[in-house]
């Protein structure tokens, strides 16, 4: 799974890193907390290199009693926020790192927090915004998992090649990537939860893509979408025009196309609130 001898005098999609600062809205609130200067205060240098001045002294105020927040120039504010330094994974594809003013990551979290279900389903990756990665002390003392759901980008200057913490080996990688381009990329359909909006065909996206097979139904406009015969699921895409003169539907269908809430069905695990 890991690089026994990783060479680390470059960065690859996939290292693990200690202390890379993530930032987050302060617990127990919905919205920011907007920080005003406060008038009396004085200007300090923050920056060296950069010349930026901020106020010696803020004013928080909830975003939602301050009447004109979000008004001023590029619709920018000062903000409280909560930043803490975790053990993260690099989602940026290897070949981006070089060009690239800030990477993104994504958290990585204990798997003790799951029950024991969520851990055998995560262990299999079955979890489609997951990525497992099991015990290896002393660099990772327990099993773990990345969470792509808060991934973030973060400048690279926090970043060193000989930081890592681990590596993985390329027949992994390929896993991540495979991981990676599941969650942002997964197919969409109707499944039996759904009714369908125009009389047409449909097919099975999970065949197609899970066992390159093309299981083909018709369903009639007002009917819930069909369990699949072969995979016994089904999340069906419309793959011809409406017929038997829908009007409504008339147009030439487009592939994939699917109301909002229809994705496709993956366990949840129940993961407590680890902020």
């Amino acid at each position: 799974m890991f690089d026994a001898k990783p060479d680390k005098t470059s960065l690859y999609q996939g290292d693990v890193l200690d202390d890379i600062p993530l930032i987050f809205i302060p617990d127990k609130i919905s919205k920011w907390l907007v920080l005003r200067p406060d008038p009396k205060s004085a200007m300090t240098d923050i920056d060296e290199v950069l010349g930026g001045r901020i106020p010696k002294w803020f004013r928080a105020q909830a975003e939602g009693s301050t009447k004109d927040a979000w008004t001023f120039g590029k619709k920018e504010e000062f903000v409280a926020a909560k930043a803490r330094k975790m053990r993260v994974i690099i989602v940026t594809q290897t070949c981006d790192l070089a060009q690239r003013s800030t990477f993104q990551v994504a958290p990585v979290y204990s798997a003790g927090v799951l029950g024991p279900k969520d851990k055998e389903n995560l262990q299999l990756n079955e979890f489609y915004y997951m990525f497992f990665l099991p015990a290896r002390p002393p660099a990772i003392a327990e099993d773990s998992y990345v969470d792509f759901s808060e991934i973030q980008s973060v400048p690279r200057t926090y970043f060193k090649a000989d930081s890592v913490v681990v590596r993985f080996s390329e027949a992994t990688r390929r896993e991540f990537q495979a991981q990676v381009a599941e969650y942002f990329g997964r197919p969409f359909g109707f499944n039996a939860r759904d009714r369908s909006p125009h009389t047409a065909e449909f097919v099975c996206v999970r065949c197609f893509y899970g066992h390159y097979r093309l299981e083909k139904k018709a369903v009639t406009k007002g009917e819930r979408f069909p369990e699949c015969d072969k995979c016994g699921d089904g999340l069906w895409v419309r793959i011809s025009d409406a017929v038997q003169g829908d009007l409504e539907f008339g147009a030439p269908a487009v592939t994939g196309s699917a109301p909002a809430g229809s994705a496709a069905e993956t366990p949840v695990p129940k993961v407590p609130d680890q902020s």
